[in-house]
């Protein structure tokens, strides 16, 4: 493995077979590339994302509404079969339930981690 500044000016730039210096040099590329030295930010954000948990959050009718129909692509059928102008219909039909469920949906961390995008989410933002 060719070796950087990680493990000391000296060793930057040459080959090694030692083990621990192949050990500090993966850790150094690993940890850049998926940001493992930045965990404390990633704390902050989640500490802040929980503190928000089921804070219900003020959804008017006409928002849903303007949302549905300004998505691009509607008609588009997703991974599932479902498109957005469907999901407009829905929300017409059912105005109240639509709202209360997308209130509740938007304020539950948990609820939306388990929401899975499987294939293109065309025209759904």
């Amino acid at each position: 493995m060719i070796l950087t500044k990680v493990c000391g000016d000296t060793l930057a730039g040459s080959i090694s077979s030692d083990r621990d210096l192949w050990a500090k040099e993966v850790l150094h590329q690993f940890a850049g590339k998926w940001g493992c030295h930045s965990l404390h930010r990633r704390a902050e954000i989640l500490d802040y994302i929980r503190s928000c948990e089921g804070v219900r959050i003020g959804l008017s009718a006409q928002d849903l509404v303007s949302a549905c129909r300004s998505l691009r692509n509607r008609g588009k059928l997703d991974h599932y079969g479902v498109s957005a102008e469907m999901l407009l219909l829905i929300c017409i039909a059912q105005l109240e339930r639509s709202v209360n469920f997308f209130e509740s949906m938007i304020s539950s961390t948990s609820y939306l981690s388990l929401v899975l995008v499987a294939g293109r989410a065309d025209g759904k933002k």
